[in-house]
């Protein structure tokens, strides 16, 4: 659980000093006291991993008594409604929400036979209609941070239509080289937002404006430069240390 906890104690610093060093205008500024707050309440996009480190909590107890794998799909789907109908502190109310799309990606993962076409063409037309219903009667139907009623079926629909998508490409030149670099993507995870904002910020500095150029490259950008900085961490240790706590508390290094 260390290897989420100094990243995201971090890289919230990091945030918000970013946040209060912007000579423009910021989109939800958050004070310096919500990193007094960090453990109860998270910052920006750093929520995420607030959440993972519950979910494996949640899920190692539930292992831990070796709860059934169906019994927990239906418990974590009775959290979920929970959260929903019910208000709750922070940590319960993402951990619950959150938990039954984590389970069922582990599912996924797990058994072979949720790979099958005729589940993958269902799931793309669950997604085609929730899409669609979200877009005509929902404001902000883009928006991704949350997972409600509404947006429920088209999240777990996407799961099994990515997922599949990944298997088909194993293997392939696309497939390999994102593969290659799923063992960083908690690096490239804490790193891309403050890096896209930075460099967003160059770009409007030298005059460049235009929104699709903006996207272009900045994807490209802050994708190599998310790369760069893991390579820098194998080469210097504190950063390495930031990103991979876990190597520095076994038995022999830290105790």
């Amino acid at each position: 659980m260390v290897s989420l906890g100094v990243p995201y104690l971090v890289f919230s610093i990091l945030y918000v000093i970013l946040q209060h060093s912007s000579s423009s205008s910021v989109h939800d500024l958050y004070d310096w006291d919500s990193l007094v707050m960090l453990w109860w309440q998270p910052i920006g996009y750093l929520w995420f991993l607030y959440v993972l480190f519950f979910i494996f909590c949640l899920v190692y107890v539930m292992d831990g008594f070796k709860v059934p794998y169906l019994y927990q799909l239906v418990i974590y789907m009775a959290l979920f409604v929970i959260a929903q109908l019910t208000p709750l502190p922070p940590v319960f109310s993402r951990t619950f929400t959150w938990c039954i799309t984590f389970y069922i990606g582990f599912l996924y993962k797990k058994y072979s036979q949720l790979s099958k076409r005729w589940i993958t063409c269902l799931s793309v037309i669950i997604l085609i209609v929730s899409l669609t219903i979200q877009y005509l009667n929902v404001v902000n139907w883009y928006e991704t941070n949350n997972l409600t009623f509404v947006t429920f079926f088209s999240k777990i629909a996407s799961i099994f239509i990515f997922f599949t998508i990944f298997r088909m490409l194993q293997d392939k030149i696309i497939g390999n080289y994102f593969t290659k670099y799923g063992p960083i993507s908690l690096t490239i995870y804490v790193i891309h937002a403050p890096a896209a904002s930075i460099f967003r910020v160059l770009l409007l500095k030298i005059g460049v404006s235009n929104i699709v150029i903006q996207i272009i490259l900045g994807v490209i950008v802050v994708w190599y430069g998310c790369i760069f900085v893991d390579y820098l961490s194998n080469k210097f240790k504190p950063l390495d240390f930031i990103f991979y706590p876990n190597r520095y508390f076994k038995i022999g290094k830290l105790s």
